[in-house]
């Protein structure tokens, strides 16, 4: 069999990340990058805002980080 054949097809759904600043990690997101707001609601407690960019989104929770050794990054999704 060719290992071509088993090759399965994927994409990054999105990538979900915590943001001290969030107006500011909007603002960068939506300026240099282009991105879109696509939902702005309360999730999970927080405020949740998915941005649209390129095949992808990015949710940016509107807290610091829950740890220190963990970073920026919540999950990310691939589907």
């Amino acid at each position: 069999m060719d290992y071509r054949e088993s090759i399965v097809r994927v994409s990054l759904d999105h990538i979900h990340i915590f943001a001290s600043e969030l107006s500011q990690t909007l603002k960068f997101f939506t300026q240099a990058l282009a991105a879109t707001i696509v939902w702005d609601e309360e999730a999970a407690g927080v405020r949740n805002v998915r941005l649209a960019l390129g095949n992808g989104f990015i949710h940016v929770y509107d807290q610091p980080p829950k740890a220190e050794r963990v970073g920026p990054m919540h999950h990310l999704v691939i589907a």
